[in-house]
């Protein structure tokens, strides 16, 4: 919640599942991806994912999608 509320105070765009539930990580990298396809008319975005607390400690957290690491031109 945290997170979100962060976000939000700086006029971050957050999408989060409507029922509450979990997004897997590869779905988020693949609307990532195909968001920022160079056919896209609209700007780049990225992604977080925050992960799950039963996850091991090296596993948990948040992860990062950069939207350079994945638009091709």
């Amino acid at each position: 919640m945290t997170a979100l509320e962060v976000l939000a105070a700086n006029d971050v765009t957050v999408l989060v599942d409507s029922r509450d539930g979990f997004t897997p990580t590869p779905a988020l990298s693949h609307a990532v991806l195909a968001h920022n396809r160079p056919s896209a008319q609209s700007g780049v975005a990225d992604g977080i994912v925050v992960t799950p607390s039963h996850n091991p400690p090296s596993d948990g957290g948040f992860k990062y999608n950069r939207p350079t690491a994945v638009r091709r031109k």
